[in-house]
């Protein structure tokens, strides 16, 4: 699954992208496989660690709880995610390809499996990712 996230100006995401999370499904994506492409101006650069997967879950049974955790995407090279970004360079932009660091599988897999639970018990949830990013 290759999330896509193009930012340039005021931000801009492809019309394929928004068809696949259209049909996202927080509970069976696999977050191994999750990718992420950023496009921006040659003139920012991003922080170490600067761009983030944010995870909002929220249970509205008989005790509310929300849970928010936040994963450092890192940045990769992998070549299929490459050839798939190439057609988005542009002149004065860089385009970067991001995943989910495998430490953090097992924690992304914990949330789905809480959100899950509360999804069972049949009470309201409602579970939210972002991607944000920090230039220096």
């Amino acid at each position: 699954m290759a999330l896509g996230l193009f930012l340039g100006g005021c931000g801009h995401m492809p019309v394929s992208t928004m068809v696949s999370l259209r049909n996202f499904d927080f509970a069976t994506f696999d977050p191994a496989e999750m990718r992420a492409g950023l496009r921006f101006p040659d003139v920012l650069v991003l922080r170490p660690n600067g761009l983030k997967l944010v995870v909002d879950l929220e249970h509205k049974g008989p005790v509310p709880e929300k849970r928010k955790e936040i994963f450092h995407l890192k940045e990769t090279s992998e070549a299929a995610l490459s050839t798939e970004l190439m057609p988005h360079q542009k002149r004065g932009m860089r385009v970067v390809g991001y995943r989910i660091d495998a430490a953090d599988v097992a924690r992304i897999r914990g949330l789905q499996e809480l959100g899950e639970k509360w999804k069972r018990e049949g009470t309201q949830t409602k579970n939210t990712l972002t991607v944000n990013f920090e230039p220096d």
